[in-house]
């Protein structure tokens, strides 16, 4: 059997059929040599650029970390200050856009159950953490570290501080709640046990507490964590007017050799000193990256603490109440906060509060 095909010059050529079906096969393979399928990214429902290879890094604790090569992730790297690599240009603009659009405070109106404006909320903790400062950022692999119960503190991305190794430096200040002689186990390290376990062994961890009573007990046997190497107690707290007991914070990281580091997380669970000395934390020549700390009731200062903290970069991660204080009433409440470069929040009005 033959076709006919007509030539340029209106002539009919016979052309047989095997050497037909031979230059389609080719053809066909030409195509799908040079077509490139585009996958569809299902989170956002747009279709995202193709991912050609992938590199992998693992950590001391057996994070395994893959990173397509072919996507853009300048804007996270330069945004956090090199802490987010992995994050896609279009889905950190979505994370830009959702804190440019935050909101402080529950405005009443309308469509809003507002019974008070936020001022008159200022003292009554249950009703200040209902209504006002929610979460504005999402750290992808959060994770609560040091276990259940009451002490562990959410981190944001533990894996990402697991890459640093031995420059990894956590500090903890705490104040317990009962003198010595009333409280034998003194001290809830479980965070900081954790952070060796689930994060590095070779994170250094500074555990603060005001008192030398307070500096020896937390070394004896009831805290797992008592004889890490990599666990070191200071008898003091921070304030800006040192005293036998206080230091600045400037005096804290000389001392400790410190200065121009960064602090990983900032853990602060001392009943106070959260709203007392927020000033000082920032004082020092550090970076602070990550804020886990407990608030305690809502003091007249309580706005002033959190603006401070968005002036300093600072978006929340993540906020829960602290139900073995006040009964699960809110009184206490649980905030995750990670530090952005000031690029990020370039053309936001950031404390604006409606």
């Amino acid at each position: 059997m033959v076709q006919a095909k007509i030539t340029k010059h209106g002539e009919r050529k016979q052309c047989s059929t095997p050497v037909v079906i031979l230059l389609t096969a080719l053809s066909t393979i030409c195509l799908l040599w040079n077509v490139t399928v585009t996958p569809v990214d299902n989170s956002i429902g747009q279709v995202t650029a193709p991912k050609s290879t992938s590199t992998s890094t693992s950590t001391s604790m057996g994070w395994n970390v893959h990173v397509a090569e072919s996507e853009s992730f300048h804007l996270c790297s330069k945004e956090s200050q090199g802490f987010f690599t992995d994050i896609s240009d279009q889905h950190w603009e979505l994370m830009r856009e959702r804190v440019r659009k935050r909101i402080n405070h529950c405005i009443r109106h309308s469509h809003n159950f507002c019974p008070h404006e936020w001022k008159a909320q200022i003292g009554r903790a249950g009703a200040w953490y209902m209504d006002n400062y929610e979460p504005d950022f999402s750290c992808w692999h959060e994770k609560r570290i040091g276990g259940t119960g009451y002490g562990p503190k959410w981190v944001c991305d533990p894996y990402r501080i697991a890459q640093k190794g031995s420059d990894c430096l956590v500090y903890s200040f705490v104040i317990p709640t009962k003198p010595v002689s009333e409280q034998p186990d003194l001290v809830n390290l479980s965070f900081e046990e954790g952070v060796l376990k689930d994060i590095s062994h070779e994170c250094e961890i500074h555990v603060f507490m005001p008192g030398k009573e307070y500096e020896s007990t937390a070394l004896g046997t009831n805290n797992v964590v008592a004889d890490a190497n990599q666990v070191h107690y200071h008898g003091w707290g921070i304030s800006s007017a040192p005293s036998e007991n206080m230091k600045t914070m400037q005096q804290t990281v000389t001392e400790l050799g410190h200065s121009g580091r960064t602090i990983d997380i900032l853990k602060l669970d001392c009943k106070g000193c959260e709203f007392n000395s927020h000033e000082e934390f920032f004082s020092a020549d550090v970076t602070i990256r990550q804020i886990a700390f407990t608030a305690h009731a809502a003091p007249g200062n309580v706005n002033d603490v959190f603006q401070k903290l968005q002036e300093e970069g600072y978006v929340m991660f993540h906020k829960e109440a602290v139900s073995k204080h006040g009964g699960g009433s809110g009184t206490s409440m649980d905030f995750g906060m990670v530090k952005l470069d000031a690029s990020f929040f370039e053309g936001m009005n950031n404390l604006q509060v409606g």
